[in-house]
């Protein structure tokens, strides 16, 4: 039982020792055939390189002015400001609740979702400035916009 073991370790230390062996020709003969062909390069690119024409870094400088990478960063165009009359489209009132405290129902058309709102509160990025018997004034930053119930007035 030994014996076909070891015959099958002298196999791989016999293979182990052919790749060192044919590692260090390669470490050893590699260095002096690169410099060879860095010998026979540096002559025959010689006649090469005397050939080449310069051309004048005038003519680069076209090319290079209308590529994009070099080209002179356009002017971004100033940001649109979005007022209060754009933001307050999707919102409606729908109703008010008269009584000790004026409610306004203002319902996000998007959304489908109804808030009850006294004087002084906040909904999404606005805020009810007054609440009037047919209508509720609304504030986002400066601005103010009157908001009727639907149907009434505008």
């Amino acid at each position: 039982m030994k014996d076909w073991q070891s015959r099958i370790s002298y196999l791989f230390f016999g293979l182990a020792a052919l790749t060192i062996g044919y590692t260090l020709v390669h470490l050893i003969t590699l260095p002096l055939w690169g410099r060879a062909k860095a010998e026979k390069a540096r002559t025959s690119d010689l006649a090469l390189f005397k050939s080449f024409e310069l051309v004048p870094s005038a003519n680069y400088q076209k090319d290079l002015a209308t590529h994009a990478l070099f080209s002179k960063v356009k002017e971004q165009a100033a940001p649109v400001v979005i007022g209060l009359n754009d933001l307050i489209k999707p919102y409606s009132l729908t109703g008010v609740i008269s009584g000790g405290q004026a409610e306004a129902l203002i319902q996000n058309n998007a959304t489908k979702q109804t808030y009850y709102l006294k004087a002084g509160e906040d909904f999404d990025k606005f805020k009810v400035l007054e609440v009037k018997n047919h209508s509720a004034v609304i504030g986002y930053q400066n601005e103010k916009k009157e908001l009727f119930i639907e149907g009434e007035k505008q």
